[in-house]
């Protein structure tokens, strides 16, 4: 390793965590983790890559359609209907799992405030209500993520 981490480009930032974590000694807890944290860090970035190709890909038809239909649409119509239509799946996708993710936190900060009263010595209704919030925002994050996996999205 010649530069520090914070120069390294992602690339080499990850084949250097790989090259390090199989060299980790016993197996551990923390090696796992880091595996899976370098795994999904890849797939994050190759899932970046295919949002960046899926979104020029749009613009460029975007911009093809407006050129086409600048010189053929009657006067006062509207492009926006046409544009409207695009379709774009991943992007969907990535956008319904980063609210799942938001939503999740939320949850998770109801929660950790539902102990922290709770183990307080408090029992009033705000407790109660911190404690079903949470219930309520985790159910919600649970039907966005499982809409990710069955292709919808909200």
């Amino acid at each position: 390793m010649n530069m520090p981490l914070t120069d390294m480009p992602l690339e080499e930032l990850i084949r250097t965590a790989r090259s390090y974590t199989t060299s980790m000694t016993p197996i551990t807890t923390y090696t796992e983790i880091m595996h899976e944290l370098i795994n999904r860090i890849d797939a994050l970035r190759v899932l970046g890559k295919v949002l960046v190709n899926e979104n020029a890909a749009i613009k460029c038809m975007n911009d093809c359609l407006a050129e086409e239909l600048r010189v053929h649409q009657p006067a006062g119509a509207e492009m926006h209907l046409i544009w409207k239509r695009c379709e774009t799946p991943l992007t969907d996708e990535a956008i319904t799992a980063i609210r799942a993710e938001g939503v999740g936190m939320f949850a998770e900060e109801m929660a950790a405030q539902h102990t922290k009263l709770q183990s307080g010595g408090y029992f009033d209704r705000q407790v109660a209500i911190y404690g079903k919030v949470s219930e309520l925002a985790e159910s919600f994050a649970t039907q966005l993520r499982q809409g990710v996996k069955d292709g919808r999205a909200y």
